[in-house]
């Protein structure tokens, strides 16, 4: 049996995917089996895939209707045979020794997950960073704390290596947006011991057209709808949390108010909830030392007047582009 299962959900990225797979396959580390888990791809995706498999018997294809990323990374978990698991989105890219790294390190310091830093990508430039992997070993609930308090990791589920047991009974839920909003914390809370590197491991390619870069929809509430496990474990077995839990609502809330400004947004009732969930959260987030000013005085803004807040946002954005 493999070490490890690699999972990557595959839908419409015939311009990527070469670039996702190769990275793969020419890992140091070459203990592993790749699942490509080919979600209705109506372009040359799964294809593509296939003719990988022809030439790798390390790699295994699914072929199945379109479900959405929390389908098929489910899909892909339910024929896992590694005893760690890992994810990777199949616009991504990884290092060569980013497995070898992860692996390395969930071995010797016995750790449930292991965590390297992830490199966001603008555009196809990739700077050759030159990093060390310095650890830092966290217990239970100072890596829970670290989900949220924005000071090594965050809830992405890709730049992490986790054992396999932890997803016994827990799986990504389906239909949902920022599906490792709902789906990390629950892993983290079964995990005893995390090892986190500050490794650059992980290439994260912000496409225009991705979830995260497209305009607001209802769906985007997601986002925060995700705060409600959050908190109630938090409340529960995370006390200390809160605060940190607190500060990242309050981003989330005002991130979505943000992109309904830029959208042009109408709904009354979203907008409300909205600004209601920062004006309850307010004087926590404020007296936060390591929120800069002008983050502050944005919340502050949504809370009292929205209409000047949107029409700075707008009027920001037009004398951006005008430059």
């Amino acid at each position: 049996m493999p070490k490890i299962s690699i999972i990557v959900p595959v839908y419409n990225v015939e311009k990527y995917i070469h670039r996702c797979i190769d990275s793969i396959l020419h890992q140091t580390f070459k203990d592993f089996e790749l699942i490509l888990v080919d979600d209705g791809s109506l372009d040359n995706s799964g294809k593509i895939c296939d003719e990988y498999a022809k030439e790798d018997d390390r790699i295994k294809v699914i072929h199945k209707e379109n479900g959405g990323l929390s389908d098929a990374r489910n899909v892909g978990l339910d024929i896992a045979q590694g005893e760690y698991i890992a994810f990777v989105d199949s616009d991504d890219w990884i290092e060569k020794d980013m497995y070898s790294i992860l692996y390395e390190n969930i071995r010797k310091y016995n750790a449930d997950i292991s965590i390297c830093k992830m490199r966001k990508i603008f555009d196809s430039t990739v700077d050759n960073n030159i990093t060390t992997n310095n650890c830092i070993i966290l217990n239970n609930e100072e890596a829970f704390d670290c989900l949220f308090n924005n000071k090594y990791y965050a809830s992405h589920a890709c730049d992490k290596l986790y054992k396999k047991s932890l997803f016994d009974g827990i799986r990504y839920p389906v239909g949902k947006l920022y599906e490792d909003m709902f789906t990390t914390y629950r892993l983290f809370e079964k995990a005893n011991k995390v090892v986190f590197s500050d490794y650059i491991g992980y290439n994260y390619f912000q496409r225009k057209d991705g979830i995260v870069n497209s305009k607001f929809r209802p769906e985007k509430l997601d986002y925060i709808r995700a705060f409600n496990g959050i908190f109630d474990l938090g409340y529960s077995k995370y006390p200390k949390s809160i605060n940190s839990i607190t500060i990242s609502y309050v981003l989330a809330n005002t991130t979505l108010i943000t992109d309904i400004c830029r959208a042009g947004y109408k709904d009354k009732s979203i907008i409300s909830e909205l600004i209601r969930n920062i004006r309850e959260n307010l004087f926590c987030f404020c007296r936060y030392k390591h929120i800069s000013v002008r983050t502050k005085m944005q919340a502050v803004l949504i809370a009292i007047n929205y209409r000047i807040y949107s029409f700075l946002v707008l009027a920001y954005d037009k004398n951006r582009i005008s430059k």
